[in-house]
């Protein structure tokens, strides 16, 4: 089954996708503002933990009860454990998360063999994950992957099932060139961004963007989601 037909499976309808990102620091805090995202319409949530809240041991169970609560409803949970590199994490995510996302997936358009990727891909196959990759490409904060962002979306789709990448920094804009020269570079294959989106900008992005990553511009705190803008968002993002 190639990339987009396994996401399009994972969300079950081939419009936009919109993932609000909830930063955990308690169970309850997760659920209330996995709430909000449910209520807004939204396909499902990302939980992600920095190693000032909670250790690795600590995130993985309180997704697994994330994931137990939530599973009633049948609403799509992904977790960025950013505490720990990509390769560890595939031996840690507990079951019922579908989708772990790494900052960095790893690709470097200037060597010839993609040793780093495919290392993670090879701890992903140990680790036995069957859900979605979302691997950061061109990423805030991370090295750069190389100067043709087209050749790098290319390498890519080997990797990861969802290209993921953001703008300059946390909340702020990616260029839509560079955007849209990742769609060029990545043909079919996903693409969700990760920074920077809002309800203003967000139809700048739509024509090369399958799934949208939110945190900043819905949200009324660093941990609490905002229920207006996350509902206004996420219709936006479904009327395409």
């Amino acid at each position: 089954m190639d990339a987009m037909n396994r996401f399009r499976q994972h969300f079950d309808h081939d419009r936009h996708v919109f993932l609000p990102v909830v930063h955990a620091t308690t169970f309850p805090q997760v659920m209330a503002n996995a709430e909000k995202a449910l209520q807004a319409g939204a396909d499902g949530v990302f939980v992600i933990t920095h190693v000032s809240h909670m250790d690795a041991c600590d995130f993985s169970a309180l997704l697994l009860d994330v994931t137990a609560a939530l599973a009633y409803q049948d609403f799509w949970v992904g977790a960025n454990f950013l505490m720990l590199p990509p390769c560890e994490v595939f031996q840690v995510c507990p079951p019922g998360v579908k989708g772990i996302w790494a900052d960095c997936a790893g690709i470097n358009s200037q060597h010839p063999v993609q040793m780093e990727a495919q290392r993670i891909l090879n701890s992903r196959a140990v680790g036995r994950f069957d859900g979605l990759y979302f691997g950061g490409v061109e990423f805030k904060y991370q090295r750069s992957a190389g100067p043709d962002v087209v050749t790098i979306a290319s390498i890519a789709t080997k990797y990861v099932d969802v290209i993921t990448t953001s703008g300059p920094g946390t909340g702020e804009a990616a260029s839509a060139a560079k955007v849209r020269a990742m769609r060029r570079g990545a043909g079919g294959h996903p693409i969700a961004l990760a920074s920077g989106v809002t309800i203003d900008n967000v139809g700048d992005y739509l024509p090369y963007v399958d799934c949208f990553l939110v945190n900043t511009g819905i949200s009324e705190s660093w941990t609490e989601l905002d229920q207006q803008k996350t509902t206004d968002l996420a219709q936006r993002i479904k009327e395409g």
